[in-house]
Order: C-alpha cells, then structure tokens, then sequence
C-alpha cells in the first residue's frame, strides 16, 4: 500500500502546516473541512452522516475534494481518489484559491 501515510486518531492538528502534509483525508465535517482550506491542501472527504454530506460535496463541486463513498469504501477506490488528488494538480489549485479567502477572515479555526 502507501508507504509514507501516517494513520492516527487526530494529528492533522500536531502538524497542518507542516511542509510534507500534501493532502487532508476526512469526514468532511465543517472544522476539519475549514482546516484544510485554512492551509490549502487538497482533501479526499468520506462523509458519513449529517452536515457531512453536504460540506463535502459542496468542496468537491468548488474543485477544493473529492468524495469517497463510505458504502463503496475499497483499497481500489480509496487508492483512486488519493492518486487522483495527488496527481492532478486541480485540486491544488482550487484549494490555494480558497486559502486566502479564509485566511483573511478576522478569526482562525486552528
């Protein structure tokens, strides 16, 4: 499988900004969506109940995720959407396009 993923219940707030972070993987729930704008990374969502579904559709029709179904949750699909993050730079872009839109808000969410 990925040889450098670190899996672990909730370290993405140890490091966001850190340089070797390239993609935010989550439920799409509304701080960790907000996150992952904040410090413009791409995001591979898996909703899973709730707002959940809308937050995360709604970054993926912006070009900022790309939603994986929990209910077609697979190596294969899983594998898809992350090579599909990393390696088309659309997502990168649309998410450095969100970031200074979020970033100049007078309040932070990390």
């Amino acid at each position: 499988m990925f040889l450098n993923i670190i899996i672990h219940n909730y370290c993405f707030a140890i490091f966001p900004d850190h340089p070797n972070v390239k993609c935010y993987f989550g439920h799409g729930g509304l701080l960790g969506l907000s996150e992952g704008v904040y410090v413009g990374l791409p995001m591979v969502l898996m909703p899973m109940y709730g707002d959940q579904f809308h937050n995360s559709f709604a970054a993926a029709n912006r070009g900022a995720a790309m939603v994986v179904s929990y209910n077609d949750l697979t190596e294969q699909s899983l594998r898809h959407a992350l090579d599909e993050v990393f390696n088309n730079t659309r997502y990168n872009c649309f998410s450095l396009y969100f970031n200074p839109k979020i970033r100049n808000l007078f309040y932070t969410f990390l």
